[in-house]
């Protein structure tokens, strides 16, 4: 008879994916364990500070701004208003220079005007 032991098929430790599903998925609350892992990932991070914290997460703010959905959504979900930090991220992006600029700022935005001239659809 073998004694195989079974893989560990989820390991909360194994991605920020991973972490922010445990912490979302099993416990439903804040994983304090598990952050330095989500920490190193934008996507996972903002995720985490919407679903979970639902509130702005400071900590993770500088990781969040380094890519543009999620800082976007970041700013339009948690922040609520302009949200400086992230704005050169932001300005690359054409369409989300757009909504930045027509939902958030509800005005210019002059740093992302360089992208939104670039699309036709903006």
């Amino acid at each position: 008879m073998s004694t195989k032991t079974q893989p560990d098929v989820f390991n909360p430790k194994a991605s920020p994916e991973a972490a922010y599903n445990y912490a979302f998925s099993f416990l439903g609350a804040r994983w304090i364990e598990g952050e330095s892992l989500i920490l190193s990932d934008p996507y996972w991070a903002y995720y985490y500070a919407r679903n979970i914290l639902k509130e702005r997460w400071f900590e993770a703010e500088s990781i969040i701004s380094t890519e543009v959905f999620p800082a976007y959504q970041y700013a339009l979900e948690l922040v609520g208003e302009r949200w400086i930090e992230a704005e050169s991220t932001i300005s690359k992006d054409a369409q989300f220079s757009y909504f930045y600029a027509k939902n958030i700022l509800k005005s210019r935005f002059e740093l992302g005007e360089s992208a939104i001239a670039t699309s036709a659809s903006y």
